[in-house]
């Protein structure tokens, strides 16, 4: 009687390059899906802790601790994201401090494994709960690092984002700012130089708005005069200074019409704060409400101002 040897099926296994890189895309993609889509509540999500399993893979197996397999990680994680998201460039400073914490805790795991520290469990355990902490630590800071030029913000602000929100929801938060214009008198213009003129004067309003706003927001007419951009990535501040670049630019250029030269003015209502692509909906909404209060008071206190809820006061 033979007994046959059972063999034991392994996902990952030494020395077969193919194999290995396979299952590491897969395994990449699928935890990427589950930590992106299932949370256990809406401010909780998997995509931390399965961070933590992919880390736990790579320390179980000490052979996968190469460049090649951890490059082949950080390019599942951008091909899920260039398929389902829209985050374009940002995508490669999440997914890159999403392998700073991953290749950071398996090398530590594996350095104790290689230094015999890992015999009492209850030890290993608080080991590994300071592992992941420092881990966590320099993922923000490389992603704050990253960010800088991206979100406009300083550093100390983008790590604290990094570090907690980003890190307890799995979601990227980023600033918004919402502008509403209204050109002034407006009313007038139709009145007393027709509606081709008023038309017109839309047009080259128009024109002047986007070519400010270029490729790093939204420019839409919401009916009349009234007009509204949405610019993402954008702090309050540099959100401000580019309405009153807006507006400044508006009172400065004459505008001529057969032979007449008209001056315009414009008011402007600025809603800044913070959304996630989750909610971006919700978030947009809220604050074209602030937006469209703080653009009533612009236009009672006289016009040709801009207004923000942020600092208390407008900016004449």
């Amino acid at each position: 009687m033979h007994v046959h040897p059972i063999s034991t099926f392994r996902l990952f296994q030494e020395g077969h390059l193919l194999r290995n890189s396979i299952a590491i895309f897969a395994l990449t993609t699928l935890f990427y899906f589950i930590g992106a889509e299932l949370r256990l509540v809406h401010e909780l999500s998997l995509f931390w802790p399965l961070n933590g399993v992919m880390a736990g893979g790579f320390a179980r197996y000490v052979w996968l601790n190469r460049l090649h397999y951890y490059a082949i990680s950080y390019v599942a994680m951008l091909v899920y994201d260039a398929i389902t998201t829209e985050w374009g460039l940002v995508s490669l400073v999440i997914n890159f401090s999403n392998m700073m914490f991953i290749v950071t805790v398996a090398l530590l795991v594996v350095r104790d494994k290689r230094l015999g520290k890992n015999k009492y469990e209850p030890v290993s355990a608080l080991r590994l709960f300071n592992y992941c902490l420092i881990a966590a630590l320099l993922c923000a800071i490389v992603g704050a690092i990253g960010s800088v030029s991206i979100d406009s913000l300083d550093f100390w602000p983008l790590l604290a984002d990094w570090f907690s929100e980003q890190f307890s929801t799995g979601v990227l938060i980023v600033p918004l700012t919402v502008m509403l214009l209204d050109i002034d008198y407006f009313k007038s213009i139709n009145d007393n130089y027709g509606h081709e003129c008023g038309d017109k004067v839309l047009s080259v309003f128009a024109r002047h708005i986007q070519k400010i706003v270029g490729d790093k927001g939204l420019v839409a007419r919401m009916g009349g005069e009234e007009f509204a951009v949405a610019v993402p990535s954008v702090n309050p501040v540099d959100g401000l200074l580019m309405a009153e670049k807006i507006r400044k630019g508006v009172e400065l250029q004459p505008f001529t019409w057969q032979q007449k030269t008209l001056y315009l003015t414009v008011s402007i209502g600025v809603g800044s704060g913070r959304a996630s692509y989750r909610t971006l909906t919700d978030d947009f909404n809220k604050l074209m409400v602030e937006a469209d209060t703080c653009l009533y008071r612009s236009k009672k206190d006289g016009r040709n101002r801009t207004s923000t809820m942020r600092y208390g006061e407008e900016v004449v």
